[in-house]
């Protein structure tokens, strides 16, 4: 055997030579067989003989290599996902919004015996649409053909026709026989509905007129040029056969519309004379919550007594699955038939109207107050295996998903659907719930501050839903606690409103308020819990610390002195002046040193701060177009600690005289992220100035929102008046983030986002690079980080031509935000040697808030322990405590970040033994602030209308999707592809590799060796 196998291997002999081969050896086994018959039994020679026969054959068998193949077929089933929406929105029910006709229509899907029309004109409505549908997919396809005769031969072109003819003849015979039909079926209906209304029988008129003239008449045409008869000539034919089919198109787009409406009326009649028991049998069924009618569509046993669950397990290997903000696998066989519950209550008559109101959002637990659809499909394809590329065509028969089409998650069901058409599965969906949303008035979010000091007026801005309410009037009330500070009084004009108010209040008193916003109940409302929206603000007596110091009165300092002075209540200002306007003989100023110490009302000052102390008790510092010899050395060493220790902030505002240039050989130079270094030249200034133009970075930072969508917020900055002057200091530091740069009006094609025909802007990488670079080298809103503090410098002093044509809008604006970024990092709770604060006073629904503390002795330097902590209290019941950090390196600084908290207002206190030391210093006994959590947005709870588009793209991205009512629920089982599969398998068996033919070799040989022995052969 081995022998063999070696030959076969290193030979390529044909079939012949082995053959030769064992004749041969048959005639030697013949001639052995003569001569040892002399010398053995006749017997003995005999089973010889036979025993090398056999070995001979089993050589020629391996010679040979026969291989034996069998082949057979499997019928497997293709799994089918069947997936219910059981959200908080499918709770609902549509009843009062349902038109009679919707109502009909749907009891008699489920055979409830009382709803039955005499005709179906939506059905032959629908059958014209699938036509119209298909003619326009042949018009598309001749389109193509006619574009593609200016680009290829006219026999190629001609040939593809003539291979289309025959099948395309048949299909326009078929759409002119179904059109036939549905023309008889009208006049039917005209002939044997006696009573009907002018109007309807007009329109009835009219749908037939349209398929009767344009219709019939353009398909009959366009198959008489595709027929047998006319083959030769259909090239020639072309565009006749085409103007054909575009008159069929036009006239089934006015048929179907005409019949539409006819069915809405026809079906509204027989709904109108029904008995109040019968017309009570058919509201039950529309009365029934979404959630009801799902379940109801899958397991009803219709007219052939099976339901359409039983039909999809005849064919597929079905899985049920619900799910709302995660999917659930479920056990449809312990589902009731909701409509036989109807049935049973219905038969002792109407005792009362069935009820449209849906259980309350607090009722329904966490899992169903989201829904998910774009998860629920990326996990049953995960569990199916569609990823598998072997199995994508066997693995799914598709998708059918139950729902009211609101998906209301943060990712896209597309990509689910597009695998689903990848695997040749179909998305297929049955919408639950009315075109037209329930009524329902919710706050579906605000927009307020954080925090407000105290008798400033603070605004909320929210938007509501008013849906189903048309005509009547709501109260919006503003609520402090139980107290009313603000109403307004809303008229609604439409089924669908939504509209933004502003309610404010002056709160008197500092801490933690609550407040919220509510919606007078109206009638008929399906939720009520989302009438109302509550958040807490806080309010603070401890307004931002400002000093501003500049050298002369120019326009930037006298603007930012009277909205730092006038306007803007949040901040207390001090402002030196070092060279005022002076009169000839006025006397010297006294020296008043700058301090948040000086009363409110006096905020001029003559000298800067006297001593570090005072230095560090400001929150920003504002230095403007000041000569550097007015700093003393201790005034450039306290302003770098302000930063670096204290964790302020200091904003530099160029001059054409002192700032930046006179600073360059200074210590504060490495607080001004620019190069000041080689860049002493006059900036050119272009005929038409320069405009302020946001970075990529500045235009999603804090202090360039000039309107919440970014959009309009660019508008905004695009719409400044230009600037005249800038410093000649333009470069940023590596250490410098450019919020905003100058552009002229002759700036280059690839900075402005124009396409350039210059190499490098060719490249999206060198494109980003060369704006990069530009930006760098021509900033003029510029930011860093230095210790715990920050900076920004102004390459310009012109702030004040943002109030052109709009007054201090949008100056103040820009200068608000520009504050609040520069305290942002404030701890506003504690003593001068212990602070505490978080990164907002107010927090979104599961976040976690972060607690930062500052802890120094009185030469302030750091405190360094293991032992601090921050407890939670809420309701003055402390729940939680977590341990702080120390932060390496830094002044004394500590963190921790605490877990999800529930809505509501909390208080964080610092405890630690250290703490109580430091605090009675300053005769304090504990330090703490306060925050709060938002309750959750009723975020299912808004868009309660059936989203039919989102279904319908998410079919057109599978293979054959369809979306289907409730009311024609079956005939999705018609779309679904074949749920059975036939797969042939065949398999080869080497007959000459096996091991029964090695073992049957080597006992022949044995058994002969033997026997030769015993007969007493060599």
């Amino acid at each position: 055997v081995v022998l063999g196998r070696i030959f076969l291997l290193t030979t390529n002999w044909p079939i012949w030579p082995m053959a030769l081969a064992g004749v041969l050896l048959a005639e030697a086994m013949l001639w052995l067989y003569e001569l040892e018959r002399r010398i053995v039994p006749r017997r003995a020679g005999l089973i010889l003989t036979g025993l090398r026969l056999t070995l001979l054959a089993l050589v020629i068998l391996m010679l040979l290599q026969p291989v034996i193949a069998s082949a057979w077929s499997e019928t497997t089933r293709r799994t089918l996902a069947v997936l219910v929406d059981e959200s908080v929105s499918m709770r609902i029910s549509d009843g009062k919004n349902l038109a009679p006709h919707e109502l009909l229509r749907l009891a008699e899907s489920f055979a409830v015996p009382a709803a039955h029309r005499p005709w179906r004109l939506d059905e032959n409505a629908a059958v014209l649409r699938t036509i119209r549908g298909e003619v326009l997919g042949e018009l598309a396809w001749m389109d193509r053909l006619a574009e593609a005769l200016g680009k290829s031969s006219t026999k190629a072109v001609a040939t593809q026709l003539s291979n289309r003819r025959s099948a395309l003849h048949e299909k326009i015979t078929a759409w002119s026989d179904a059109v036939a039909g549905q023309i008889k079926t009208v006049e039917t209906l005209l002939r044997d509905t006696p009573g009907l209304s002018e109007p309807l029988r007009a329109a009835l008129l009219d749908a037939k007129a349209q398929m009767s003239r344009r219709v019939r008449s353009g398909l009959l045409a366009a198959a008489g040029w595709t027929h047998d008869e006319n083959a030769a000539a259909l090239d020639g034919n072309f565009n006749r056969l085409r103007t054909a089919l575009r008159q069929a198109s036009a006239g089934l787009e006015g048929a179907c519309p005409a019949l539409e409406r006819t069915s809405v009326e026809m079906d509204e009649s027989p709904y109108k004379q029904l008995s109040p028991a019968d017309r009570y049998a058919v509201d039950a069924v529309g009365g029934l919550t979404r959630l009801e009618l799902a379940k109801a569509v899958l397991v009803h046993n219709g007219s052939d007594n099976k339901s359409i669950l039983e039909h999809l397990t005849e064919q597929y290997d079905v899985k049920v699955y619900t799910f709302a903000s995660d999917l659930t696998e479920a056990v449809p066989s312990g589902w009731a038939d909701p409509i036989a519950l109807v049935s049973k209550r219905t038969e002792s008559g109407p005792a009362e109207p069935p009820t449209t109101a849906g259980p309350s959002g607090q009722d329904a637990d966490d899992r169903n107050k989201r829904t998910d659809l774009a998860g629920a499909l990326r996990k049953v394809l995960s569990e199916i295996g569609i990823d598998n590329p072997a199995d994508r065509q066997e693995g799914i028969a598709g998708v059918l998903v139950l729902t009211d089409g609101q998906d209301n998650s943060k990712s896209d069901a597309g990509p689910s659907a597009r695998a689903l058409g990848g695997a040749g599965a179909a998305f297929c969906a049955v919408a639950i719930g009315a075109d037209k949303p329930p009524p329902d008035a919710a706050v579906v979010s605000i927009e307020a501050p954080e925090t407000v000091c105290l008798a400033d007026k603070m605004f909320i801005n929210a938007e509501l839903k008013l849906d189903g309410l048309k005509g009547k009037t709501v109260c919006v009330k503003l609520m402090r606690g139980s107290e009313q500070v603000d109403s307004r009084n809303i008229r609604i004009g439409r089924d669908v409103f939504r509209t933004h108010i502003q309610l404010g209040d002056e709160p008197k008193t500092t801490g933690l308020h609550m407040y919220r916003i509510e919606i007078d109940h109206c009638e008929g409302e399906v939720f009520t819990d989302n009438n109302s929206y509550s958040l807490a603000l806080s309010v603070t007596d401890d307004k931002t610390k400002v000093l501003m110091v500049d050298s002369r009165p120019r326009w930037e300092f006298r603007y930012l002195k009277n909205l730092f002075t006038g306007r803007d209540k949040t901040v207390r200002l001090q402002y030196v002046l070092t060279d005022p306007d002076r009169f000839s003989g006025q006397s010297p100023r006294d020296i008043i040193p700058a301090s948040v110490n000086r009363p409110s009302g006096d905020s001029e000052a003559t000298a800067l701060p006297e001593d570090q102390a005072e230095w560090m008790k400001f929150d920003v510092i504002i230095i403007g177009d000041v000569p550097a010899r007015e700093f003393s050395v201790h005034d450039v060493r306290n302003i770098r600690r302000f930063v670096t220790d204290r964790g302020g902030t200091v904003i530099f505002v160029s001059g054409a005289n002192f700032m930046p240039k006179n600073f360059a050989d200074t210590e504060l130079a490495e607080l001004i992220p620019l190069r000041l270094t080689g860049q002493d030249k006059s900036a050119r200034i272009p005929t038409g100035g320069f405009r302020i133009a946001l970075t990529p970075v500045g235009t999603e930072h804090v202090i360039s929102r000039q309107d919440v969508e970014p959009e309009k917020s660019l508008k905004v900055w695009k719409s400044f008046p230009p600037i005249f002057w800038r410093s000649s200091y333009t470069q940023a530091s590596p250490a410098g983030t450019v919020l905003a740069c100058a552009i002229d009006s002759d700036a280059p094609a690839w900075l402005t986002g124009t396409p350039s025909d210059e190499g490098p802007a060719s490249n999206p990488q060198s494109l980003l690079k060369r704006r990069e670079k530009y930006y760098r080298n021509n900033a003029l809103i510029t930011t860093a980080s230095h210790g715990l503090g920050k900076v920004m410098i102004l390459g310009f002093d012109r702030t004040w031509r943002m109030r052109y044509r709009t007054g201090d809008v949008h100056h103040h604006k820009f200068w608000g935000q520009v504050i609040r970024w520069a305290t942002a990092g404030k701890l506003p709770a504690g003593t001068r040697l212990v602070k505490l604060g978080t990164d907002k006073t107010r927090y979104r629904p599961r976040s976690r808030p972060i607690v930062r503390a500052r802890i120094v002795r009185e030469d302030f330097s750091p405190v360094i322990t293991n032992q601090l902590a921050v407890k939670v209290f809420r309701r003055n019941k402390s729940i939680a405590r977590f341990a702080m950090k120390y932060v390496k390196d830094s002044p004394g600084m500590y963190t921790a970040q605490l877990d999800e908290l529930p809505a509501g207002a909390y208080r964080l206190e610092l405890a630690g033994p250290v703490i109580s030391e430091l605090l009675a210093i300053d005769g304090a006994e504990k330090v703490s602030t306060e925050i709060s959590v938002d309750p959750s947005s009723p975020t299912e709870q808004i868009e309660l209308a059936a989203n039919r588009d989102l279904l319908g793209r998410l079919a057109g991205l599978s293979h054959n999707g369809v979306v289907m009512p409730a009311c024609r629920a079956r005939r999705v089982l018609q779309a679904l592809p074949a749920g059975k599969i036939t797969r042939k398998h065949r398999r080869q068996f080497l007959l000459w590799d096996s091991w029964v033919l090695l073992v049957l070799f080597c006992t022949v040989a044995a058994a002969e060796w033997i026997l030769r022995k015993r007969v007493g052969l060599t």
